[in-house]
């Protein structure tokens, strides 16, 4: 896991078409923003992943943060 993740769930990856995959997921990081701009490269350079959804999970005092809803992973 990557300095800085607590936690990653609610992860699909998933072919858009023939050699072109995407990803999403939920993160909860106590620096997200560097977080983001460390995962966006490691799909990228690593994975050739460039069309995806990481969203940030939440910490109080993160201002654009959000709780997930989905409880299967609790």
């Amino acid at each position: 896991m990557l300095d800085g993740v607590e936690d990653i769930h609610d992860f699909h990856l998933w072919a858009i078409s023939t050699g072109k995959s995407t990803l999403s997921c939920h993160i909860k990081s106590d620096t997200p923003f560097e977080t983001l701009i460390k995962i966006d490269e490691l799909c990228r350079k690593k994975y050739n992943l460039h069309h995806n959804t990481i969203q940030i999970e939440g910490f109080n005092d993160i201002k654009h943060a959000f709780k997930c809803a989905n409880d299967i992973h609790d």
